[in-house]
């Protein structure tokens, strides 16, 4: 096998490991997103990416170790990409640093 394959074997488990747990990951990627039906996909591929380079190390756990380990692996995508576009955001003209939101102008502000 070449560097980032798995072997055909190794390929039917996480192919059955997806069918056993992607449901259920969807649902909690679905709340972690507040409803964001295309981005909790997104966090699910990620989750089962990682899952794919791990595969030698989830192989031997059982259903509910792996079903534990998908689960932090699916919070830690979803934080480290909610960190991301918070950066990502803050770098933008007109935001406010920390937030992600953007900076009053000076007609929004109230006066007294």
């Amino acid at each position: 096998m070449s560097e980032g394959q798995i072997s055909p074997d190794a390929a039917q488990e996480l192919d059955l490991c997806f069918r056993t747990h992607a449901r259920g990951l969807f649902g909690y990627a679905c709340a972690l997103t507040r409803g964001d039906q295309a981005l909790a996909h997104d966090l699910v591929q990620l989750t089962f990416e990682a899952a794919a380079r791990a595969w030698q190390v989830l192989r031997g756990m059982t259903e509910e170790q792996r079903r534990r380990w998908l689960r932090k692996t699916l919070e830690h995508v979803a934080v480290n990409g909610f960190r991301h576009e918070a950066a990502f955001r803050d770098r933008l003209p007109g935001s406010r640093p920390g937030t992600g939101r953007s900076r009053p102008t000076p007609s929004s502000r109230r006066t007294h």
